[in-house]
């Protein structure tokens, strides 16, 4: 069988632009023996270029996993959990824990037989998806160009969101340190100022030099939220009957627009994996992708369920927020590890995008001004730090950006693309008895669509009212 794709990837002698190259690429597989001979032959040849990468560990690798899954939207789960309501959030968070641990694995077991199938060096996300859809029915086929384009736009747009999340976090946490002091600075003012040092961190190119301020994020958050947890337990004087069980329905999709933000790190589950020394330690009981994901899920529910507990509907959308911070040297220390943390997370965040954008903008820039690869990546990278501080500045309203972005980008990426790919590539073959996979297929589809629809609209409503009251708020009181 040949697969076919119309879509060119531009290509590049140049070692960085193949990396990335290598990472989108793949895709022509061809309507025809001599297509697929084509895509074999340019394979290998990128092949040397994978090898010229510098490899990751196991530790690395599930430094990295839990650094793309631990940040924002931990501290924003005791707000979740608010909405949410202690027994379901718990239970919703175990639901799509596993359903988003079993999409990856079926995600990366699928782009390991294709690479095997196609002779392929390497196999990104949108190909994997793009290959099952045209491999399928003719249903299928027909979506399976749209669906590539699709898959990018998403991750695209989904991490560089998580970006724009990083910038208000920062600015909302140094803000609340220069408060202890009597200094107050505008957040606004405040964004501006950290700029330069997350510029900084976004012109780190590689993942195994991105891997030391992985290892310093973990450090501090896991530090943060051990503090956290402590000033949350330490005292408590509450009982179960004050906090609701389960949130008003209203609120519900506010709370599924979280923990689905907490979950999504799908879109970096092929990069880490292909860039290991030992790919086939990321899977298996022990492997980086289970015990990541149990560490994450384990951590939300902690985190949500005391950070609700202890502050109830006072609780803010950033758990640092609750913490009186004025002449308490605890709750500064929590404050400056969550943002060193954070801080030291943008540039993992925002290899993903790089790798996807990095070609055509590298072909369109040397059509036009020929300026050299490396200058073309530095000067994306400036960009888009940009576009994201820009985007921050415009909406900031940490809980609802979250949501929102969990909602749209998050929901696609976990919990749609991967079962319909997986649907597609298994028509012809026997599912068994129970049909699990099938059945796995359809609870992860009905949840996202639910997820999707619901949660959009709330979230969209909720920033509108948010920026309403903002607009109200700005022109003072009627005379």
């Amino acid at each position: 069988m040949s697969v076919s794709c119309d879509r060119e990837v531009p290509y590049s002698t140049e070692s960085k632009d193949a990396e990335a190259a290598v990472m989108l690429t793949n895709d022509s597989l061809g309507k025809s023996s001599k297509q697929e001979s084509g895509t074999q032959s340019r394979s290998k040849k990128n092949a040397d270029h994978v090898l010229s990468l510098k490899p990751t560990s196991y530790w690395e690798t599930l430094t990295h996993m839990l650094k793309g899954n631990i940040g924002c939207g931990m501290l924003a789960m005791g707000s979740a959990f608010k909405h949410g309501g202690l027994v379901f959030s718990s239970f919703l968070v175990v639901i799509l824990g596993i359903i988003a641990c079993y999409n990856q694995y079926i995600l990366v077991t699928m782009a390991n037989k294709f690479k095997q199938q196609y002779n392929l060096s390497s196999i990104n996300f949108p190909d994997t998806i793009g290959i099952a859809f045209e491999t399928g029915p003719s249903i299928f086929k027909r979506m399976s160009k749209w669906i590539r384009w699709s898959i990018e736009l998403f991750i695209i747009l989904t991490q560089l969101g998580f970006c724009c999340v990083y910038f208000l976090f920062l600015s909302q946490s140094l803000n609340q340190i220069c408060s202890c002091y009597n200094i107050h600075i505008d957040i606004h003012l405040l964004m501006m100022m950290i700029f330069p040092i997350v510029w900084g961190t976004a012109l780190i190119r590689e993942l195994k030099y991105i891997a030391p301020l992985s290892t310093l994020a973990n450090m501090s958050i896991f530090m943060a939220l051990a503090l956290i947890l402590y000033n949350s337990i330490f005292g408590l004087n509450v009982a179960v009957s004050e906090r609701r069980l389960m949130g008003n329905w209203a609120d519900l999709p506010l709370c599924f627009g979280v923990v689905v933000y907490s979950l999504e790190g799908i879109s970096l589950v092929l990069p880490l994996q292909q860039n290991m020394k030992r790919k086939e330690k990321f899977l298996g009981s022990f492997g980086v992708l289970n015990l990541s994901l149990t560490i994450v899920v384990l951590l939300i529910i902690v985190v949500g369920f005391f950070g609700y507990f202890r502050y109830g509907d006072a609780v803010r959308e950033s758990l640092t927020l609750n913490l009186e911070a004025k002449d308490n040297l605890l709750t500064q220390a929590v404050i400056v590890c969550m943002t060193i943390g954070i801080l030291c997370t943008y540039s993992l965040q925002f290899f993903i995008p790089i790798l996807l954008i990095l070609p055509y903008f590298n072909k369109w820039m040397n059509a036009r001004f020929n300026c050299g690869n490396h200058i073309n990546e530095y000067l994306l990278r400036t960009v888009l730090v940009f576009v994201t501080f820009l985007t921050a500045e415009i909406i900031p309203h940490l809980d609802l950006f979250v949501s929102l972005v969990g909602a749209i980008g998050g929901t696609f990426l976990a919990l749609i693309f991967t079962p319909l790919a997986d649907i597609s590539k298994r028509h012809n073959q026997h599912k068994g008895i129970f049909k699990w996979r099938t059945i796995m297929a359809v609870i992860s589809l009905i949840i996202g669509a639910f997820g999707f629809a619901i949660g959009t609209v709330m979230s969209f409503k909720e920033i509108f009212v948010a920026l309403m009251h903002d607009f109200e708020k700005s022109r003072g009181p009627k005379i």
